[in-house]
């Protein structure tokens, strides 16, 4: 995947939004200068809006004479103004023939500047459900071929009347969406497969405007959507969106350089930063000609407070070797996953509330809520009321900013804290070899089910040193019922039961796979135990399935008499397998048995889940935090390491970095602090780090 990364700002937007009547007029808006904003590291490459007619190929020229990269957005069938329908009656063209005209333009910039330039075809087909159906699928297959067909003909500001669909117009006139640049823009990550699998090149997400999921969770589906593609050359990217969807307001400032609404520089920063170290090829800053400038008494007259930061992180990416993300973690779902974001949790659906979510759905809700805890607590009901009941109206949140009260802390869930890092990416099942082979961890979840074909690649990743971490249900087709009838029960005066056998089979070769033999045999259990912690975990109860160990071994227990009868205090004291792991050639398989990983009737995942995560990710860890629960990730270069550290909470961090080996040298980049000073304590070197709150620090150590 391409390391570069290009910085965009908006040329023209109107992002002081009309409808803000309290607080904007609204007056024409000249181009923002191009030659000043990239001098003063504002941004490397820009974004053209077309309201009305396409830029003009000397246009494009001009901007290239000073800019890097351009993306410009283009719909077809979009008729968002009515200048844009109005030019084409203008012109005195067809609405095809319009288009005709202005694709030739686009071509040839395609053709001149190569992948300087990129065009976006349609933007946010997954959030902008303009008649999107309300009946219910049949299935996750029918839901996503029902997505491809819309994605493929939906325009942001669709015209109702129009014919075209962008995609068959492309096909019929033989615009080819590899070698023509074209790009998608998404409102969820977790739909970036598929954008992919059509053929584009480039894929960007918005953020922060009313769209569900925190950032970090947005990463480990968009990064891993392009890496699984890279074949195709691929790039992804994020549109910051200083739009604050509970204020109708985006990030502006009045002649004064005070700030009246939107997100707060500080969020925004720390977005920008992370972004970037996460390795992404775009960061877009949308409706950057309000939040960087101030634009009063005349339009773009002096750099605002977040215009300077901005210039700041412009000038830094440009020094700054940020190398590569390390992400040894990647997370396997099936094909057809619909994961929607917040459509899942608010209507317990998939695919954007059209499939009933299942238990195996709730296996990925829960395996994110372990790795990032908080991820989705922006737009969480919960925070939304506080919200409310603090300000209704964007006038009242200005009013708050004004009288100096740290918005910051309302905030809170667009980044959250790490559990092990910001170390994952997600993958969909058809992912190739050669892909699959650059990560050390493999974890499948979802109703991801291991075939002949499958099985063969699993086995070259295990062989080769890899790690797999998969539930009993991804082996065998399970119902929804799973979780019920754990047992037969026989007549009162006997005083047994009889175990429930759950239906469906599974080969010799997922046996072998696996290293043990599967009984059917369900179970019960109330308390699991980690051997690692030495800790028995009081689940509240979970159904599992009995084993016959072959070559596997157990690695987290139940004790088996707990869910017994009347008799069953003095049977016999054991420990049951609940986890085991079977090793084969170089890495190991890691197979949990409760169904699902859950409570069978309140769906809480169990605590045992988060003993057999640590044990398969820490191990591949670099470097160790010790402290409070903060957001961290770790890049890095050939002679270097690095760990950026976000704090996202109220209160200011203190913990430490822990190394196994003793660092040569160590600096602190962004904010210049003291020199490092690595102590040893034991058999380890620690570094004490101190972060301040709603900021980041950057530690690059050189290996």
């Amino acid at each position: 995947m391409p390391e570069k990364c290009w910085i965009t700002n908006e040329t023209r937007i109107c992002g002081l939004p009309s409808h803000a009547t309290d607080t904007f007029e609204h007056v024409p808006q000249p181009i923002v200068p191009i030659e000043k904003s990239v001098k003063l590291g504002l941004c490397n490459g820009f974004r053209l809006w077309v309201w009305d007619s396409p830029p003009s190929k000397e246009f494009l020229d001009s901007v290239f004479k000073e800019a890097e990269f351009i993306i410009m957005d283009y719909w077809i069938g979009n008729a968002s103004t009515g200048d844009f329908k109005r030019h084409i009656v203008n012109s005195g063209k067809s609405e095809k023939e319009f288009h005709d005209h202005n694709i030739k333009i686009f071509k040839k910039a395609a053709e001149q500047y190569g992948d300087r330039f990129f065009w976006s075809i349609t933007a946010e087909p997954d959030s902008q459900g303009i008649n999107f159906p309300k009946e219910q699928f049949g299935s996750k297959k029918e839901a996503h071929k029902f997505f491809i067909e819309w994605m493929k003909g939906f325009s942001s500001g669709m015209d109702p009347n129009t014919k075209l669909r962008w995609y068959d117009y492309l096909k019929e006139n033989r615009i080819d969406l590899k070698t023509n640049n074209i790009a998608i823009q998404l409102g969820k990550a977790s739909m970036a497969h598929y954008a992919y699998e059509l053929g584009v090149r480039l894929v960007w997400v918005e953020c922060n405007c009313g769209l569900p999921e925190g950032l970090q969770k947005t990463v480990a589906f968009l990064r891993g959507a392009a890496n699984q593609f890279k074949i195709n050359n691929t790039y992804w990217g994020i549109d910051f969106s200083t739009w604050n969807d509970r204020t109708h307001l985006s990030l502006h400032y009045d002649e004064n350089g005070k700030r009246k609404g939107g997100l707060t520089e500080s969020l925004y920063l720390r977005e920008l930063m992370y972004i970037y170290l996460a390795g992404a090829n775009l960061l877009h800053e949308e409706i950057s000609d309000a939040s960087h400038w101030i634009n009063k008494p005349k339009w773009y007259s002096k750099l605002s407070p977040m215009g300077k930061i901005a210039s700041r992180f412009g000038k830094f990416t440009k020094t700054f070797n940020r190398g590569k993300p390390y992400r040894p973690v990647a997370v396997m779902l099936e094909h057809d996953h619909g994961q929607s974001g917040l459509d899942d949790a608010d209507t317990n659906q998939t695919w954007f509330g059209t499939v009933p979510t299942k238990n195996a759905d709730l296996m990925i809700k829960h395996f994110f809520d372990l790795a990032f805890p908080g991820h989705d607590e922006y737009y969480s009901a919960q925070a939304k009321q506080y919200c409310k009941n603090t300000w209704n109206c964007g006038r009242e949140y200005s009013e708050k900013i004004a009288s100096g009260e740290d918005m910051r802390v309302f905030e809170g869930g667009r980044l959250a804290t790490s559990r092990w890092g910001d170390i994952i990416d997600v993958i969909i099942e058809d992912c190739p070899e050669d892909v699959l082979s650059e990560y050390k961890v493999l974890i499948l979840l979802g109703e991801l089910k291991i075939n002949e074909k499958l099985l063969e690649k699993l086995k070259k990743f295990v062989k080769a040193g890899g790690t797999i971490v998969a539930n009993i249900t991804n082996y065998f087709n399970c119902p929804e019922s799973l979780l019920e009838n754990t047992v037969c029960h026989g007549t009162q005066g006997a005083m047994w039961t009889i175990p429930s056998v759950r239906p469906g089979k599974v080969s010799n070769q997922i046996e072998k796979f696996t290293g043990f033999k599967f009984t059917g045999e369900k179970t019960r259990g109330s308390v699991s135990y980690c051997p690692v912690t030495k800790k028995n975990l009081f689940e509240n109860g979970f159904v599992f399935e009995k084993i016959q160990l072959q070559t596997a071994s157990a690695i987290a227990t139940t004790v088996n008499w707990l869910w017994g009868g009347w008799g069953a205090p003095n049977a016999p004291y054991e420990h049951t397998p609940i986890a085991v792991e079977n090793k084969i050639g170089k890495g190991k398989v890691v197979t949990t048995l409760p169904y699902f990983m859950m409570h069978p009737v309140h769906r809480n995942p169990l605590q045992i889940s988060e003993c057999i995560y640590d044990q398969v990710i820490s191990d591949i860890l670099p470097y160790r935090i010790d402290g409070k629960p903060i957001q961290y990730i770790f890049n890095k270069t050939e002679t270097e390491d690095m760990i950026a550290l976000f704090n996202n909470g109220d209160k200011s961090w203190k913990g430490c970095i822990v190394s196994k080996n003793k660092p040569i040298n160590t600096k602190f980049d962004w904010h210049k602090d003291a020199p490092a000073k690595w102590f040893k304590e034991k058999s380890i070197w620690k570094l004490e780090v101190r972060v301040p709150k709603f900021s980041f620090k950057i530690i690059t150590i050189k290996k």
